[in-house]
């Protein structure tokens, strides 16, 4: 990860000592989406146009470019996509089958990676939104990297309540990351963070 992106969220942690798991939670989500917004302006060019989503038990950031186009604030082409600047919230029992035909709507996986979710639909995650196009093996976890990932995912599943949140890094202006940060708090309090390639 580029180091303008970083968050040290230990120093943030540790200034809150032995607090409860839902002082933590509630402190992250007080204090962090300004982090993600001000981390993810340094990856733009140009204004930023960040709404806050409410969707299926979650927050997502989401940078609405289209309408800084259609307004002639963002040039037309190559115009910035619209795109996820964080999803995060406590992960919940999934209450309904996956949604095969929405995901499936999704524009394809050919040339821009699989369909996958910001937060896995076995904690709770929805579609829409919440979809984005992922490296394969990542993805699936056909690799050391996709197993750990597909771990942290598990994680949240088999323990709902679990603060998480998954957030896209770019390098360009389209809406398919270069990497993920994925973030759990664990019910002991502590914080595990990974980052993952998402280039084939």
């Amino acid at each position: 990860m580029d180091p303008q992106f970083t968050i040290d969220y230990e120093r943030g942690l540790a200034m809150l000592g032995d607090a409860s798991y839902e002082t933590l939670v509630t402190a992250m989500r007080d204090g962090l989406p300004q982090a993600w917004l001000s981390r993810y302006e340094r990856m733009c060019v140009g204004p930023t146009n960040v709404l806050v989503v409410p969707a299926e038990g979650f927050e997502y950031l989401f940078d609405y470019s289209t309408d800084l186009i259609a307004r002639g604030l963002l040039p037309a082409s190559p115009g910035r996509e619209d795109r996820v600047v964080v999803a995060f919230g406590s992960s919940l029992r999934a209450s309904v089958a996956r949604p095969a035909s929405r995901i499936a709507g999704f524009p394809g996986s050919d040339d821009r990676g699989d369909r996958g979710h910001f937060l896995a639909h076995a904690a709770g995650g929805g579609v829409d939104i919440n979809l984005f196009h992922q490296e394969l093996r990542l993805n699936r976890g056909r690799s050391p990297e996709g197993k750990l990932y597909r771990t942290m995912e598990r994680y949240c599943a088999t323990h709902p309540g679990t603060f998480c949140f998954s957030r896209p890094l770019y390098n360009d202006e389209g809406a398919r990351p270069a990497e993920i940060e994925f973030g759990v708090l664990r019910q002991d309090g502590t914080l595990w963070v990974e980052v993952f390639d998402n280039q084939a």
